[in-house]
């Protein structure tokens, strides 16, 4: 699954858009185009959704970069993140909280 489809998820899958906070946070990032040209339509939206947004809202990428990330939600004062993992096996999304744990560390 493209990240994008997930995140469009969330911003146009939950509930009246105009309540949600993803799609609050897309708009105030500059993003409020996306959502209201592919309103309900969450596979175009994940495709429209623009990598810069992916890189706002989520931590992804190598694990240099996830490391960089948590430090600086941890020096901003950041003290509980919720953690989806993206993977198909239950082992495998077990092996990715244990690699954001030990980069968080």
């Amino acid at each position: 699954m493209k990240l994008g489809v997930y995140v469009a998820y969330w911003g146009l899958g939950m509930g009246p858009q105009d309540q949600l906070q993803v799609v609050q946070e897309a708009e105030r990032l500059g993003y409020d185009s996306v959502w209201a040209y592919l309103d309900g339509q969450r596979e175009q939206a994940g495709q429209a959704i623009p990598d810069e947004l992916i890189d706002m809202v989520s931590l992804c990428g190598p694990r240099e970069v996830v490391r960089d990330r948590l430090a600086a939600f941890r020096d901003a004062g950041v003290g509980t993140l919720m953690v989806t993992p993206m993977a198909f096996t239950a082992e495998d999304r077990i092996a990715q909280l244990a690699a954001v744990a030990e980069l968080a560390a």
